[in-house]
């Protein structure tokens, strides 16, 4: 999919912008000592994201939620899934 049938795709950006929501509120739930572990992450800004499209969701900036999904999203997920690794082992 490319940015302009993101745009034209309302069910997709209603389910992007939902699950960086629920990252976002994910994150605030991460302990102090995960978090200082991981310092790599940057939580605050993960939860901050998350809070700006909440507060201003009927004033979206469709450019920043396609960066958060093509740069910001591929770099966490590794980033978490090694987390999960490290954990689990």
């Amino acid at each position: 999919m490319n940015f302009e049938e993101f745009l034209q795709n309302i069910k997709t950006q209603d389910a992007v912008v939902r699950n960086i929501e629920i990252i976002g509120e994910a994150v605030k739930n991460i302990s102090a000592a995960i978090r200082e572990k991981y310092n790599n992450i940057e939580w605050r800004d993960i939860s901050g994201i998350r809070d700006k499209i909440i507060h201003h969701y009927f004033g979206i900036k469709w450019e920043i939620v396609w960066s958060v999904i093509k740069n910001n999203l591929p770099k966490l997920k590794l980033k978490i899934e090694k987390i999960l690794n490290e954990i689990e082992n």
